[in-house]
């Protein structure tokens, strides 16, 4: 009889209280977990999206530098390049303006000129790309730094 009991005694495991305050434990710590993991997987995407944003917005303004450049490459007139990239449609994301020329060499602000101006004195056209508070601006001119400039081909 002596050796029953204490084979009885011996026995090892977890009694129903412990498993269920262990379960409630487990519980508390999951919805913390969860809480605290939750708000990190929900922006975990942002920066991706940042990425994507700011690569369209360069597409889309090296799409128009190439169309400009093989236009002045092609005809050599800075009116028909800046009116055919003025009349162009490159989405809702692109402004375009006319700057007045005068007025941006000796100040160096941007005042709205309404037109390419004459071939005497060309009137630079901005564009500007703006999408998802991702902006990048271009200025487009007639003028080279040199006469010796190479004749850039995209």
């Amino acid at each position: 009889m002596n050796d029953q009991r204490h084979i009885l005694t011996s026995q090892k495991g977890f009694s129903i209280i412990e498993v269920i305050i262990f379960l409630i434990l487990a519980g508390i710590l999951s919805v913390v977990f969860v809480g605290y993991m939750g708000s990190s997987l929900m922006h975990s995407a942002d920066p991706l999206n940042v990425v994507r944003n700011e690569a369209s917005v360069e597409t889309t303004l090296e799409r128009i530098t190439s169309d400009y450049v093989k236009l002045m490459n092609g005809t050599g007139s800075y009116a028909t390049a800046v009116v055919t990239i003025a009349g162009n449609d490159y989405g809702p994301t692109v402004t375009k303006t006319y700057i007045d020329h005068d007025t941006f060499l000796t100040t160096g602000t941007v005042a709205n000129a309404g037109g390419p101006g004459t071939d005497d004195k060309p009137n630079p056209l901005l564009i500007q790309v703006q999408a998802q508070g991702n902006s990048l601006s271009a200025l487009f001119t007639r003028e080279r730094i040199s006469e010796g400039d190479p004749i850039v081909l995209f």
